[in-house]
């Protein structure tokens, strides 16, 4: 999905509840964007996002995640 100024608001909310959490600002609006937009994986080389408990979203690192596409294909 496209995330456009329609779901800015939505991004931006979620984003002050991802930072409230100790995720830093920039931080927060790249996972807030990828919740908002409804996507699966958020890949990542950050360890201090990595650490962070997504519920909506799979955060990984770029191995992990062909890990997962492995899995899927079965």
């Amino acid at each position: 999905m496209y995330i456009d100024h329609t779901y800015s608001l939505a991004v931006r909310q979620r984003a002050e509840e991802i930072i409230k959490t100790g995720v830093k600002t920039k931080d927060a609006y790249h996972v807030a964007c990828a919740v908002v937009s409804k996507s699966r994986y958020l890949i990542t080389v950050d360890n201090r996002l990595l650490k962070y408990p997504a519920q909506d979203i799979i955060t990984c690192d770029p191995i992990q995640f062909l890990d997962y596409l492995e899995g899927d294909e079965q």
